[in-house]
């Protein structure tokens, strides 16, 4: 570096390191940038594998649930024809 005039002069060597390093830093921020929207990407797909994953399982548990009843529902009527044809039996007999 040269001083003309009270001013830096650089090299044409200089200016073209110079150059070389801020291509560099501009590549190497543009691979932070990506990996960073690869990490963020990567946690978006996980969390809408979760969801994924919880509705699929709050399906299962509805239906489970809904079936449940459904038995419920048809003990309670086979008890009800039950008792109705012991009545009936216990009619007749008496």
């Amino acid at each position: 570096m040269k001083y003309v005039k009270g001013k830096k002069v650089f090299s044409k060597e200089t200016i073209a390191e110079l150059r070389s390093t801020i291509t560099t830093l501009k590549e190497q921020k543009e691979e932070v940038k990506n990996e960073k929207q690869e990490k963020i990407s990567q946690k978006v797909r996980n969390v809408k594998a979760q969801i994924k994953e919880r509705e699929q399982l709050l399906e299962a548990l509805t239906d489970f649930k809904r079936k449940q009843d459904r038995k419920k529902e048809y003990q309670a009527e086979l008890k009800e024809k039950q008792e109705k044809e012991d009545r009936l039996i216990q009619n007749i007999s008496t």
